[in-house]
């Protein structure tokens, strides 16, 4: 299983995010995200032990077709919805509820419970380059949609770094379990001159909210996310969240 993120030319990169995700039904070990109503194929799907979850290997491919220098740097927040947007992080057969927002909880994870919801939250890994006709890959192993640069909870080689200063392990430990990447913030440089072409933030891309067929599968939480103000919606059967574009 693979999730391609296509960095096209410039003046199209701002004016459309394209996701290319594929998902076979063969190794699917529960429910994912395949909304055949709206066309929207997720890599993702649910499990209740590993929350979010993916079923086999999975890349981020970052690629720059063009002349210019891409600056990305992608958000990440929790991608599984457990039916409560303020309590404790849930996972059924794994031992019961995990004090997420519990400042006394060994598992208190500050960053991703901001603002009193556990949802909605981001957190920026460091920044990529991407010269000219450049392409980067970081792979994610099995169960483990984030892999993280966190020394308890990471694999060797296959990391997002995230600044220290800001990115606590458990944190790590939420991200690298059920964390989604949701958006990413782009600055295009022209090299020739030093100067800056256009910068802008893209959501990925997701079934539209406006669909008349969107209530057959999706729903709101209530919430807004911490950044756009938009809707925070789930998926009902894979239980994916997303923001709404």
């Amino acid at each position: 299983m693979k999730k391609i993120l296509l960095l096209g030319l410039a003046l199209s990169l701002f004016s459309c995010s394209q996701e290319d995700q594929v998902s076979s039904s063969t190794t699917d070990k529960e429910v994912s995200t395949i909304d055949n109503a709206t066309g929207y194929r997720s890599p993702y799907e649910y499990s209740s032990v590993h929350g979010l979850s993916i079923s086999g290997a999975f890349d981020y491919n970052m690629v720059n077709n063009t002349r210019f220098v891409f600056e990305i740097v992608p958000y990440f927040g929790l991608g599984s919805y457990d039916g409560d947007p303020v309590s404790d992080v849930y996972w059924q057969q794994a031992g019961g509820a995990y004090g997420i927002g519990d400042p006394t909880s060994s598992y208190y994870a500050p960053n991703l419970t901001a603002n009193g919801q556990k949802y909605g939250n981001f957190l920026p890994a460091d920044r990529s380059i991407l010269k000219a006709y450049q392409s980067k890959v970081i792979h994610a192993p099995l169960y483990y949609p984030v892999p993280v640069d966190n020394p308890a909870y990471s694999f060797a080689g296959f990391n997002f770094n995230f600044p220290g200063s800001v990115f606590q392990p458990n944190d790590a430990y939420f991200l690298q379990k059920s964390g989604k990447l949701f958006f990413m913030k782009f600055r295009v440089v022209d090299s020739s001159t030093n100067t800056t072409v256009a910068e802008s933030m893209v959501k990925l891309s997701m079934p539209d909210y406006r669909s008349n067929n969107f209530a057959a599968n999706w729903e709101t939480i209530g919430r807004e996310d911490s950044v756009f103000r938009d809707k925070l919606i789930f998926n009902r059967h894979s239980r994916e969240l997303s923001i709404v574009i």
